[in-house]
């Protein structure tokens, strides 16, 4: 028998998105405007109002799926498979991105050798790029997942209202 797909994780995804274009968005009308203009401003409300938005919502998505009991995760698939991924994004993504800014804005289109060593120092002491501050937030979701499943399998209803209620 085949299971039916639920589509509101779908749904969200979609909505998240969106939200993550407009993020993006605002963020270049920020930074073309005056500061404190009335578009510095408007942008920045949407900006502020919206920014976090779109990463909680993939988190809601995350839980969905990571957290079903129905679901077998082991220790050793999230160390080789969820956060082996995270790694590797961080490793690819932080030297490419800081090379791509580098090489972009400034007046040459042309990498250096000392872009490539600026990258590398960047991915290693983890200077200041704030770009996929997510990534290391998953790992550290993926470190805590095992803990975080038994307390799901475990709670009933009071529980899990306890809980909400305190956080």
């Amino acid at each position: 028998m085949k299971k039916e797909r639920m589509l509101y994780p779908e749904f969200i995804r979609i909505i998240a998105i969106l939200l993550i274009c407009f993020n993006h968005i605002s963020s270049q009308e920020i930074r073309a405007s005056v500061f404190w203009s009335s578009r510095w401003q408007i942008s920045h409300f949407f900006n502020i109002l919206i920014s976090s938005w779109p990463v909680i919502l993939f988190l809601m998505i995350s839980g969905i799926f990571l957290l079903n009991p129905e679901k077998t995760i082991t220790a050793s698939k999230i160390l080789k498979s969820y956060i082996l991924r995270m790694l590797m994004a961080i490793c690819i993504m932080v030297p490419l991105f800081d090379i791509c800014y580098s090489v972009f804005y400034r007046d040459t289109f042309s990498i250096s050798l000392q872009d490539l060593k600026h990258a590398l120092i960047t991915l290693l002491k983890n200077d200041g790029n704030v770009v996929y501050w997510f990534l290391y937030m998953m790992i550290g979701l993926y470190l805590v997942l095992p803990f975080l499943r038994i307390l799901v399998k475990e709670m009933d209803q009071k529980t899990y209202l306890y809980l909400l209620a305190i956080l």
